[in-house]
């Protein structure tokens, strides 16, 4: 919880800084439930993949100590996250931190 509490300070502060100077109205932080659909990935692999011959850019793609993990489930359900949101009078931020912390949007709001 600590850990999230500085999370939210740091963003807060990007929000100041943003604008600029010239900023004359409030930062909202708020925190909501959002239902999203959602794949389950399958259990991983047993076997440890050691090496996988994809190559791009020049970069190996190499796994190993930890589980490969690409296959998801085809069934979709519906499932609810914390979604985190940081609002000034130019950007609205929507942050997910149970699934590490992503951007789910960001929306412009002075167009």
């Amino acid at each position: 919880m600590r850990l999230e509490k500085r999370f939210l300070r740091i963003l807060a502060s990007i929000l100041l800084i943003i604008p600029g100077n010239c900023m004359s109205g409030q930062v909202r932080i708020w925190e909501e439930m959002i239902t999203l659909p959602t794949y389950e990935p399958k259990a991983a692999d047993r076997n440890p993949m050691f090496y996988v011959p994809d190559a791009y850019q020049g970069a190996m793609r190499v796994i190993y100590p930890y589980p490969l993990m690409d296959n998801l489930s085809t069934v979709r359900s519906e499932k609810e996250y914390r979604a985190v949101y940081l609002e000034n009078e130019y950007i609205k931020l929507c942050i997910l931190p149970d699934i590490g912390g992503r951007l789910l949007y960001a929306t412009n709001k002075t167009d």
